[in-house]
């Protein structure tokens, strides 16, 4: 199978899978009711596994955003196709300081206190579809945080060159960016499901092929045999070397 699939290859691979007829296009077959079916199934079924699943993000999903802060202003729009934010991956790149956030109770009691603009860093909240910082800081500040993209889809023919992604396929050609043996399990359990038939044997092998994606999609951590964490290999008389100067 192919490292990506199109839309329209999924829908068809699912539909031969169920024995029912497949047609030469499925976005645009619109007088067939399972094609309408199955394209809206796959619409459903990619925003569903799309989502951070047992708490992993797909690294085809995630993007950067950077922020150059206004003095005085304290709200700015999210990216537009913003899901959430990466936990630990907020940086004020101006200060090289982590930033403070996101908060919720505890912006309310920043409030209460009347506390000041922050002298440690950026402290942050989203409320909505916007960023608020907490004060503004008299200079610009330069931030940085990672996020996973909504976007889970290359568009084969995008009205905006320079906007290739979408949220959802519009056409049999357009690119699903997640692992295709996980989107063919999922399309199938969600047209089983939507038809009311026993999804059991379906519904493991998918738990199974989601495990996979999520194994195949990070890589494993570096194991230290030298201890001190994940610095460079370290050379140390305390950890690693023998002791000298005996018999001198």
């Amino acid at each position: 199978m192919a490292r990506l699939m199109n839309a329209g290859d999924i829908c068809k691979e699912v539909l031969g899978l169920m024995g029912l007829p497949v047609p030469n296009a499925v976005s645009a077959n619109t007088n067939d009711a399972t094609s309408r079916q199955i394209w809206v199934l796959l619409r459903q079924t990619g925003r569903r596994l799309m989502k951070p699943t047992r708490t992993h993000r797909w690294q085809a999903l995630t993007r950067e955003w950077k922020l150059t802060t206004v003095p005085g202003k304290t709200l700015y729009d999210l990216p537009t196709d913003h899901d959430g934010f990466i936990d630990s991956t907020a940086w004020n790149l101006a200060s090289r300081l982590p930033m403070l956030g996101a908060l919720d109770a505890q912006w309310q009691a920043l409030r209460a206190r009347s506390l000041g603009s922050s002298t440690i860093s950026i402290v942050y909240r989203t409320v909505g579809e916007q960023f608020e910082i907490y004060n503004s800081p008299g200079d610009a500040q330069s931030l940085s945080i990672a996020y996973t993209s909504r976007n889970w889809v290359k568009l084969a023919s995008p009205p905006d060159p320079q906007a290739p992604y979408a949220d959802a396929p519009v056409a049999d050609g357009d690119i699903v960016m997640l692992d295709p043996e996980m989107m063919v399990a999922g399309l199938q359990f969600a047209f089983l499901t939507a038809k009311g038939f026993d999804t059991t044997a379906v519904a493991t092998q998918l738990d199974a092929l989601i495990e996979a994606a999520i194994d195949n999609d990070s890589d494993a951590p570096v194991l230290s045999a030298v201890g001190g964490g994940s610095d460079y290999p370290l050379l140390s008389p305390v950890f690693n070397l023998p002791d000298t100067g005996y018999g001198s």
